[in-house]
């Protein structure tokens, strides 16, 4: 009986261990291919802070940037009102976070929504007294 009541204990372990934890918790990171082409962007807003207190806000519906992101990990920013400050990038998906790797630097954003259509992007920073956020909207084109 005491072998028994082990064996089903061990049983019972071993399937809440290996299924109660996963690498990927919110799913983003297997879907990955959701990410795959060109959005477009449809609305911004953020804020900047120092020393705690707001210094800018802004709020715009500017559709001029667009991101495409290929299978392959690299991807293409442009920015159709300024086509100079387009630019290559590389980047990766791991759990909600999307990283950004241009010129080695990496910024990372939270995914707040994905679908087909939908990419919503978050952005913060925090250095010393210096704080910024950002959420931008983006719709996908192709």
């Amino acid at each position: 009986m005491k072998n028994y009541v082990f064996m089903m204990a061990m049983m019972l372990f071993a399937v809440i261990a290996f299924t109660g934890c996963s690498d990927d918790e919110n799913g983003l990171s297997g879907n990955a291919g959701l990410l795959i082409g060109t959005w477009q962007s449809q609305h911004s807003e953020g804020y900047q802070k120092w020393n705690g207190k707001k210094t800018s806000e802004y709020s715009d519906n500017s559709t001029s940037d667009l991101y495409t992101f290929r299978e392959n990990g690299t991807g293409l920013n442009e920015d159709l009102e300024r086509p100079e400050h387009g630019y290559a990038f590389t980047w990766k998906l791991e759990g909600d976070v999307l990283s950004i790797i241009d010129g080695g630097e990496a910024e990372n954003y939270t995914i707040e929504a994905l679908d087909a259509n939908t990419l919503i992007l978050a952005y913060s920073e925090l250095d010393g007294n210096y704080e910024s956020y950002s959420r931008s909207t983006y719709v996908r084109v192709e």
